[in-house]
């Protein structure tokens, strides 16, 4: 490498000797020369040949560690053996390239790192149990995750939420399980998929259910809520039509139907207040009972004691028309004046004991029957 700077050197200054054109130019071109030539630095054989000896025991330590360890086969070593020496012949190659002191030292320096980092090779069997032993421990943890996953998605199976939650929470867990078992496949050591093992477990564990169970209740309570208060309409639409078809009088039709209708109001306002749905189903049940329990008994009663006492009113006046229809009769008869005043006295006696009679009547049909009779006996008193 310097020979060849000597040389350029040489042959610059020729060029130069043979370009000049006067003797000064000679003996110039001359003169820088011979001060080129001897300006290329004399070369330091001792410290590119100490820097060769310790590469070269370098990577006798590593050929002798490499020969020392047991089982390893033949080619093994030659492989190793290989690297170390293809790792020192780059490094020497360096060091002669080196044109400085710190060029030699920096290229001993890389070529020492490159021959100790020549991995020592693993015997055939211990590779073999240290795969064995990463794919039992990617095994174990894969196996985990499954188990992990299949109780999460149990859990979210029975519990009591909506079955679009069940859905996305199922999902969450399927990918969580599907992003855990690649990471685990993608571990280096048993030591490694059992640390993603454990963190994908955690992450699986920690899929939580409140939101949906928040969700479920709420639509739970909502749904109680509108199924009881149909139910209480219901109730109330059946109690109206019963009071509507009762026989009873207009009036009490009107307050009847007034106090269902409170009665259903107040109901759903109870039932819209409701914090659960066990709450609103005691609530719906109190209010059905309430409207149910509108008794429409005294109403029947008044009815009936107003139809008695219409049907009594009606009958004893008809008794009366019959008695005048009859007293009328007699009056206008050819008879004698003391058989007219018999005549009307039975009459009067007659009307009398019908209207008693009728009095005492206990339903409509008891004071027509009794009318009907009375009518009889008034128009049969006869003139003859």
């Amino acid at each position: 490498m310097r020979l060849a700077k000597v040389d350029q050197a040489l042959n610059d200054a020729k060029g130069k000797v043979d370009g000049a054109t006067t003797q000064a130019g000679v003996n110039k071109a001359k003169q820088d020369g011979l001060s080129a030539i001897d300006g290329v630095a004399n070369p330091t054989p001792a410290t590119h040949t100490d820097a060769i000896r310790k590469l070269e025991e370098k990577a006798n330590e590593k050929k002798a560690t490499i020969n020392g360890i047991a089982h390893l086969t033949d080619e093994e070593k030659a492989d190793a053996i290989g690297k170390v020496d293809q790792a020192l012949n780059d490094a020497k190659g360096k060091v002669d390239g080196a044109t400085t002191q710190a060029g030699v030292n920096k290229a001993k320096q890389d070529g020492l790192s490159a021959i100790d980092g020549v991995a020592n090779p693993t015997p055939a069997t211990k590779k073999d149990e240290a795969q064995k032993a990463l794919e039992t421990a990617k095994a174990d943890a894969i196996q985990k995750i499954k188990d992990a996953a299949t109780a999460k998605t149990n859990e979210i199976e029975n519990a009591s939420i909506l079955p679009e939650d069940k859905a996305k929470l199922k999902q969450q867990v399927e990918e969580a399980k599907d992003n855990a078992i690649n990471e685990v496949n993608g571990a280096t050591s048993p030591q490694d998929a059992t640390t993603k093992r454990d963190k994908a477990i955690g992450v699986i564990n920690g899929i939580g259910l409140t939101e949906a169970e928040k969700a479920k209740a709420a639509k739970d309570l909502a749904d109680a809520k509108a199924d009881a208060i149909q139910k209480i309409k219901d109730a109330a639409t059946a109690k109206t039509n019963e009071i509507e078809n009762a026989s009873i009088l207009p009036e009490d039709k009107a307050k009847l139907k007034q106090q269902v209708e409170e009665a259903k109001d107040n109901a759903i306002n109870e039932v819209n207040g409701a914090t659960s749905p066990q709450d609103a189903t005691t609530k719906r049940d109190k209010a059905i009972g309430v409207i149910n329990g509108i008794g429409l008994t005294e109403a029947e009663k008044a009815k009936a004691a107003k139809d008695l006492a219409d049907a009594k009113a009606d009958a004893i006046q008809k008794i009366k028309d019959a008695a005048t229809a009859k007293t009328n009769e007699i009056e206008n008869a050819s008879i004698l004046p003391e058989d007219k005043a018999k005549l009307k006295q039975q009459v009067e006696e007659a009307k009398d004991n019908a209207i008693n009679e009728v009095n005492g009547a206990t339903s409509p049909q008891d004071a027509t029957t009794k009318r009907d009779k009375a009518i009889g006996v008034i128009n049969g008193i006869e003139l003859n």
